[in-house]
C-alpha cells in the first residue's frame, strides 16, 4: 500500500528539547526568534503557555484561538502550532518531556486522567480569572526560584511544583 503524505503536513518542522524541563519568558522566546521564519511547527515535548498580557492569535492544529491576557495554552507533543502575537507578549512558557513528567511529576495514568492535553477541540486555551492567574503565577514563581539555583536545583521539587500547577489547572478547567 502506498500512503499519501499531505505535502503541507510533511514540511512542518519538528522542534526537540535539549533539557528535560525549561521555563522561559514569552518575551525571551519572541526575541530569540526575531527575524526567523515563523511557520507552524510541532514539538516532541509538552508545552504550557501562560500568557499574562498578550494579544494576537495562536493557531493550534490549524484552528485559530485568541492569544489574550490571562490565558493558558496546553500543547501535547506533535500538535502543530503557530503563535502570531501583536506586540511583545508577557508570560511564561513551560516545556517538558514525557520522561520528565513521568519520572518527577506523576504516573502516566494520572496524567492522562486529567484530560488537560491531547484534545484541543475539547480543551481550548483556558481563560483564567484574576484569582486563578494569581494562584498559578505563585506556582510559576516557586518553579523559577528553584530553577535559579543553578547548581543545586532539584528536579523532584520542580516536578512536584509542576504537579501542583497541573492539578490547579484541572480545577480551573
Amino acid at each position: 500500500k502506498m500512503l499519501y503524505m499531505d505535502p503541507v503536513h510533511s514540511k512542518i518542522r519538528k522542534v526537540s528539547l535539549d533539557q528535560p524541563f525549561v521555563l522561559k519568558g514569552m518575551d525571551r522566546i519572541e526575541l530569540d526568534h526575531a527575524g526567523l521564519d515563523q511557520l507552524p511547527h510541532r514539538h516532541d515535548y509538552f508545552v504550557i503557555i501562560l500568557a499574562t498580557k498578550a494579544n494576537g492569535t495562536h493557531q493550534i492544529d490549524f484552528i485559530d484561538y485568541p492569544l489574550e491576557d490571562s490565558s493558558l495554552h496546553l500543547l501535547t507533543p506533535d500538535q502543530v502550532h503557530h503563535m502570531v502575537p501583536e506586540g511583545m507578549p508577557e508570560g511564561v512558557v513551560l516545556t517538558f518531556t514525557s520522561d520528565f513528567l513521568y519520572q518527577y511529576c506523576m504516573a502516566p495514568e494520572a496524567f492522562l486522567g486529567m484530560d488537560l492535553f491531547f484534545n484541543c477541540n475539547e480543551v481550548p486555551p483556558l481563560k483564567l480569572s484574576e484569582q486563578h492567574l494569581h494562584q498559578i503565577s505563585d506556582v510559576i514563581r516557586l518553579i523559577r526560584q528553584e530553577m535559579d539555583h543553578q547548581h543545586h536545583h532539584d528536579m523532584n521539587v520542580i516536578g512536584a511544583l509542576l504537579k501542583v500547577f497541573l492539578l490547579m489547572t484541572k480545577r480551573f478547567k
